[in-house]
């Protein structure tokens, strides 16, 4: 084998700098052969073919290099060691790879052993520093299948786990810590990187720089105990207590530690049973009073866990929450299945996500993003700068909005939306009208134009329907107009656009000369009466036109669960139904209507609507027209009007020209539009 490397120049010569001249140098020291005749066997590294001040026998390399490698390169699994194999893939030779006592404790410092002592020794593969550097050998732990390298002196190893670093623990069964400071106290749990503590059960992970992953349904502070009885500290820090105990059971597994960090160490037990008046929790197992000190200066000394898993990385992170992940910065994920990352995030409602800095979910499956954003309410979403969704589906996005109404939305910049179902956006709107407990009441729309020192809207709509605004309405329409239906109920949908129309009863029909003149038939209203997308008596009105109010209030009953409910679609249903749990029962708030005067009010519906038939607008149907009653209107006429003159009403309705003004009966025209078509003032 033939190898050689060109020279940096174009001549390719030998004065060029050579690609393998380091490494040449460097293998020449290391292999350690002379310079020699060429064979087939030559390893040859030169700038050319003809420089061969640098040949190596490839034969004697590759035995110096298997030798070498076996002696420095010492790696193998916990099966390798177990079984007493090591693969020649590792560096070994495919035989019994075993260490004896002795052999470790005359290896040479450094921890390398030649191929000759890796044949016969005893399965179990454990051992410190202070084991390779050549001092006496150090007992094994009690568990097979188990490395120790750097661990922390006097700490349990669980089985088939990994320490190594400085100051480290695996006290799980198949746990991993590395680095300094790091405790991996869960069964299946890894925690890697400075100071990083991990006691989640399957696959719990904590890494980087303080972070901690523990996942955990309830914190207890321990007050004191005796043999299996723990007795927990009733103190008004933890208000939920009573909730706490409630959810514990029997069989659940429990987390007991020493509260002091030099000799900290955690062990599970399993629960026998709950005394919640005594404040009792009894274990299957006794406590070893030698080994745990109670110091209530530090954080609650008992958890409950129903096995599962937390992620947490970065720095200073903390994930407690089942199958919960928190990363970034000081980022906390405390409820189930939470995520919290970026800077100082907190995610503390289940299966929330808040994420960017210093935001905070609170809410059930609610989601914050953003700076300091806050979603506190079931399923609402925060976004932007410091907004707040407070309530049940509500939505904050922009600037210091807050939407605190149920299904709410606020945008913009320092807008509430504190109705039920109501909208904000702008900046600086004032509090929306509240519903009082119904939709078809309050304020459903507002854009606000206010300042800090003085909040106002600049529009304004109402769930009745009402419109306001602070300015005028501009629109391409030129009149007034309001639906009328015609009397003859125009069955063959005739367009009578443009002709004057009078009454006949409280209908329409077409004038004729000498009528009295109600309006012109428009075909461009800016503004039309009478009319509604929804059937116009669906609710209840006064004798004149006024919304009937009827008044509510709350009624409580207690209900059953209905069946095939799910644990995790419980809560959210509670909150959508109005549901409680008190004393292990639910109850449900109703709305009801009351006799007498309350708060809470809502318009009056019809008892004749029927929600079922579909309701034809009235623009839609062609016995229904607008009828212009005040502004610029096009009008046919018979070709006789002037431009400035006046124009009366001629047979069929059209328009024909007037001698002059007269009140009622004659109008000024003011643009011809067509032959036959102008346009009149009408008032």
């Amino acid at each position: 084998m033939v190898i050689w490397g060109e020279g940096t120049n174009d001549n390719n010569n030998s004065s060029g700098i050579d690609h393998f001249g380091v490494f040449a140098e460097n293998m020449a020291k290391f292999a350690e052969v002379e310079t020699g005749e060429l064979t087939d066997d030559t390893l040859f590294l030169g700038s050319d073919q003809s420089d061969r001040s640098r040949t190596f026998s490839f034969k004697g390399l590759l035995t110096k290099l298997k030798t070498l490698l076996a002696e420095k390169i010492h790696k193998h699994s916990t099966n390798d060691i177990t079984s007493g194999i090591l693969p020649v893939a590792r560096g070994g030779t495919g035989k019994g790879t075993a260490l004896t006592a002795a052999d470790v404790g005359a290896a040479e410092a450094g921890h390398t052993h030649s191929l000759k002592t890796l044949g016969a020794a005893a399965s179990v593969h454990t051992h410190n520093v202070s084991d390779v550097t050549g001092a006496a050998p150090k007992a094994s732990p009690s568990f097979s299948g188990s490395i120790s390298l750097g661990r922390k002196a006097g700490t349990v190893i669980g089985s088939n786990s990994v320490a190594e670093g400085t100051n480290v623990e695996a006290s799980g069964v198949n746990a991993h810590a590395e680095g300094s400071g790091c405790a991996a106290c869960g069964d299946n749990s890894h925690a890697e990187g400075f100071c990083t503590f991990c006691d989640g059960l399957y696959g719990g992970h904590a890494e980087g720089d303080g972070s901690i992953a523990a996942p955990t349904d309830i914190y207890i502070p321990l007050e004191s105990y005796s043999g299996a009885v723990l007795t927990v500290k009733d103190t008004p820090e933890f208000e939920y207590l009573a909730t706490a105990l409630e959810k514990i059971e029997a069989g659940m597994k429990i987390y007991v530690w020493n509260s002091y960090y030099a000799n900290k160490s955690c062990s599970v037990y399993e629960v026998a049973s709950i005394d919640l008046s005594e404040k009792t929790i009894t274990l299957t197992t006794a406590l070893p009073n030698s080994n745990y000190k109670v110091d209530h200066s530090v954080v609650p000394e008992i958890r409950a866990i129903k096995y599962r898993t937390a992620h947490a990385q970065g720095t200073q992170c903390v994930a407690i929450g089942d199958d919960s992940n928190a990363e970034g910065k000081q980022c906390i994920a405390i409820g189930a299945s939470s995520h919290a990352e970026g800077l100082g995030s907190v995610a503390s409602g289940d299966h929330s996500h808040a994420e960017g800095n210093r935001t905070e979910s609170q809410g059930l499956a609610s989601h914050s993003e953003g700076q300091s954003r806050c979603a506190s309410g079931a399923c609402s979403h925060a976004e932007g700068s410091n907004s707040v969704a407070s309530a049940f589906n509500s939505h904050a996005e922009g600037s210091n909005s807050v939407a605190s109404g149920m299904q709410s939305h606020a945008e913009g910049s320092y807008t509430i939306a504190n109705n039920e179902s109501g909208h904000a956006g702008g900046r600086y709107n004032k509090e929306m009208a509240e519903s009082g407990g119904d939709s078809s009441a309050g304020d459903a729309f507002v854009i606000g134009n206010g300042t800090v020192n003085s909040r106002s809207n600049a529009f304004r709509v109402t769930f009745s329907g009402a419109v306001y605004g602070t300015s005028a309405f501009q629109t391409s329409g030129a009149d007034y107009a309001e639906f009328f239906e015609w009397a003859d109920e125009n069955p063959e949908g005739q367009d009578r656009i443009g002709r004057f129309v009078t009454l006949d009863g409280k209908k329409i029909k077409v004038a004729e000369p000498g009528d009295y003149i109600l309006g012109i038939i428009s075909g461009n209203p800016c503004i039309v009466g009478n009319a509604d997308e929804d059937w116009l008596g669906r609710w209840v009105h006064d004798d004149f036109g006024r919304f009937v109010k009827e008044y509510l209030e709350e009624v409580e009953t207690e209900i059953q669960l209905p069946d095939g409910l799910a644990d995790d679609e419980l809560p959210l249903w509670m909150m959508e139904n109005r549901v409680e749990e008190r004393d292990g029962k639910y109850i449900q708030a109703t709305t009801v209507v009351a006799d007498h005067e309350t708060p809470s009010w809502r318009y009056k519906a019809n008892p004749d609507y029927d929600l079922t038939k579909p309701y034809i607008e009235r623009k839609d149907r062609q016995e229904w027209d607008y009828v212009g009653m005040m502004g610029v209107l096009a009008v046919w006429d018979d070709g006789s009007c002037q431009v400035n003159g006046f124009c009366q009403v001629a047979t069929g309705g059209i328009a024909t020209a007037a001698e002059g003004y007269i009140p009622g009966l004659t109008y000024r025209v003011i643009e011809r539009v067509a032959d036959n078509i102008i346009k009149v003032v009408f008032r």
